[in-house]
């Protein structure tokens, strides 16, 4: 592991560096999502895993939802202190299931609108 890839490890466990999604995302040359924001710590990226964990997410789901857009602005206002940290946190990962099953269904075109078109689909199956 290069320098710069142990720098993007920070603190996240192997299983989900090892990922094969985060391995293929780690390798383009342009690393955005969570993983590529400036902000993190250890400790930061330690509480997004356990809460993604926490979302019964596995390690490849986990470095889907740290390689998105919404998980890039998590550390938009990142708080002064871990508290305020957590608290965005749990905010921001509350629906990671939900997201990540969204992003990966075969009708999704990466568009916005399909983000919205599958999310309604998904909750009104769900709620039959």
């Amino acid at each position: 592991m290069s320098k710069s890839k142990k720098a993007l490890k920070g603190g996240f466990s192997d299983e989900v560096t090892n990922s094969y999604h985060w391995k293929k995302y780690t390798s383009s040359s342009v690393i955005g999502g969570y993983i590529g924001t400036s902000g993190r710590s250890p400790r930061r990226d330690q509480i997004v895993e356990k809460l993604l964990r926490d979302q019964d997410l596995g390690p490849e789901a986990i470095a889907d939802w740290l390689s998105s857009t919404t998980a890039r602005h998590l550390l938009d206002e990142p708080g002064r202190n871990l508290k305020e940290f957590k608290k965005r946190a749990q905010e921001y990962t509350q629906d990671a299931f939900l997201k990540v099953l969204v992003w990966n269904h075969p009708d999704h075109n990466g568009s916005l609108q399909a983000t919205f078109t599958i999310t309604d689909l998904i909750i009104r199956k769900l709620r039959r």
